[in-house]
Formats: structure tokens, sequence, C-alpha cells
């Protein structure tokens, strides 16, 4: 196993960690969970699209590193790599990731106990999806 491979799978094991916290614990801060979650689909989402670029033989796979999961998602969307359930769910992780990180800034409340249980895991679950689906093509 490469050391890039085990890095992978660390992280996505830690995805799975952290979503399947919540069903041992009522009160989890989601926080971290929705940072590493955004911050690991914008690895792969360019990752994947750059590999799409060598592949085309474009040589612009090298300027796609500068770009945020925004504009890597929607490469991947109009490249037919995700659907558009996972590009609205990549979105709603986004928006998440924002409030927390830009509380200050946000037009978004941060949730807490129940309610950030049923509003965060979800959207960790559906990101985990969305990676499985791009390591896999």
């Amino acid at each position: 196993m490469t050391f890039e491979e085990h890095a992978d799978s660390t992280e996505e094991n830690e995805l799975k960690f952290l979503s399947n916290m919540a069903l041992v614990s009522n009160e989890i801060d989601w926080k971290p969970a929705i940072i590493l979650s955004e911050l690991y689909l914008e690895k792969i989402a360019k990752n994947k699209v750059q590999n799409i670029f060598k592949n085309r033989k474009l040589k612009l796979h090298k300027k796609i590193e500068r770009l945020g999961l925004t504009e890597v998602t929607l490469f991947l969307y109009t490249l037919h790599e995700i659907n558009s359930k996972q590009f609205t769910e990549i979105n709603k992780l986004q928006k998440a990731r924002h409030s927390i990180v830009h509380s200050k800034k946000s037009t978004e409340p941060l949730f807490y106990g129940d309610k950030a249980n049923k509003k965060y895991k979800p959207l960790i679950q559906n990101a985990i999806k969305v990676i499985s689906s791009l390591k896999k093509h």
C-alpha cells in the first residue's frame, strides 16, 4: 500500500468514524466532522478532475489545484461524473461548512444536540457516498 492509498483510507475511515459517532452519542460536535468531510471531498474531487484532464491530454490539470470545491464540483457535474443529487448534496455540505467556519458572517444558523444530529449526519453520510463514487470511477 502506498502512502497516498494509506492516507486516503485513513481519511475515509475518519469520516466513517465521525459519522457513526452519532449512533452512540446524543451530543457530538459536528464542526470538525463537517470541515473534514468538505476538505476530503475537495481533495478527491480535484484529483478526479485532474485525472480526467490528464487522460484527455489537456494541460489544465495543474490549474485545478487552485480551484475550490464549488468550481471543481461544477466541472464534475458538467463532465457527468456526479449527478444532480450529488451536486446538490455537495452544495449543502459547503453551506454547512461555510456557516461553521464563517459563523459571524453566515446567515445560516448553527445547530446543536438532536437538531445537529438530524442536520449534519446526513451531510457527512452523503459526502462519504460521493467520495466512494468518485473513487470507483
